[in-house]
């Protein structure tokens, strides 16, 4: 107990006893550990490990986190940090990519001064290039070369775009994250296993799952999560469903879809129109907004106790 409430201390008064007991049974210990060796290698047909080799798993490094945390040893947000920096490696581009539906982006088969404003309107600062459709894109565009263009007599985006990078729907945040920082990079394309294209990834976005949300001066606030009271909260169609399992305590998993709006409408088998109900778990799920494409927002209500979890494929749905 001692030695615990004053580490640093007993340590000091004992530097030297152990170095003397080191000292002295040297050789009893290079003895034992090379004959520990030998009948690893000779009798039992293993090989040693190498200490270096003794290395902590994920999960062990996550409670050395929970309890450096509570010894505070380490601060909650260096702990959440270090937590989100383990998280990169399960999470992948599709749960924080920009949908195609909502990604802006200048066409070549347009006018120049067409493409000015939408870029202006838009108030982002890059932009993919297309010829007439996303899955036919051309590179990338960088607001601060499409101004200075303005003055051109004959302005041509092509002489201005840059490389554009696909990647991969189902990529590691990780790996994407390292894409980025050797190819000094700020925005990829995401593509499906068929080549099509499927949304927009930027730099900003795998930032934002390490420290949070990144708002500038152009950014509007969105409210993705209201909580009503104990039971009730609302939250936006566009919600991941890690981010849902964060901040209800709701775990949800799907192979085919990411957010809780495209979950709801997996389950129905149909666009929902608005008002119409889902059971998930002990949740009674209504659609509170819709629009053509998409389910925008979905209101949650606390039945009793949870059922037995069912398969997320086929869960208990009541229309």
């Amino acid at each position: 107990y001692t030695a615990i409430a004053n580490p640093l201390p007993v340590a000091l008064r004992l530097v030297r006893p152990l170095g003397a007991f080191y000292v002295l049974f040297k050789p009893a210990i290079w003895l034992l550990h090379k004959s520990s060796n030998f009948l690893l290698q000779k009798m039992l047909r293993r090989q040693p490990v190498p200490g270096t080799e003794l290395a902590h798993s994920e999960e062990e490094l996550r409670l050395i986190l929970d309890q450096s945390e509570k010894s505070e040893e380490v601060s909650p947000l260096g702990r959440d940090l270090l937590t989100n920096v383990l998280d990169l490696r399960r999470r992948v581009v599709r749960d924080i990519m920009t949908p195609r539906g909502e990604v802006v982006s200048l066409d070549i088969e347009e006018s120049f001064e067409e493409n000015v404003k939408k870029a202006l309107a838009s108030k982002h600062t890059r932009f993919p290039l297309v010829r007439g459709h996303l899955d036919n894109t051309l590179g990338l565009i960088h607001v601060k070369e499409l101004v200075p263009m303005m003055r051109d007599p004959q302005p041509d985006l092509l002489r201005i775009k840059r490389e554009l990078i696909p990647v991969p729907e189902m990529m590691s945040l990780e790996k994407l994250l390292t894409l980025f920082l050797s190819k000094h990079a700020h925005l990829a394309m995401v593509v499906d296993e068929f080549g099509g294209t499927v949304g927009m990834v930027t730099l900003e976005n795998v930032l934002e799952e390490l420290v949070g949300d990144i708002q500038d001066e152009f950014d509007a606030d969105k409210e993705e999560f209201r909580k009503i009271n104990e039971n009730e909260f609302t939250v936006d169609g566009a919600l991941g469903l890690y981010e849902l399992r964060d901040m209800a305590g709701l775990e949800l998993e799907s192979a085919d879809v990411s957010t809780i709006g495209g979950y709801v409408t997996h389950l129905l088998g149909h666009l929902p129109k608005q008002g119409e109900q889902v059971k998930i778990d002990n949740y009674l799920v209504t659609v509170s907004q819709t629009d053509s494409r998409r389910v925008r927002q979905l209101h949650f209500q606390k039945l009793g106790e949870p059922a037995a979890r069912m398969p997320a494929t086929k869960p208990n749905v009541a229309l």
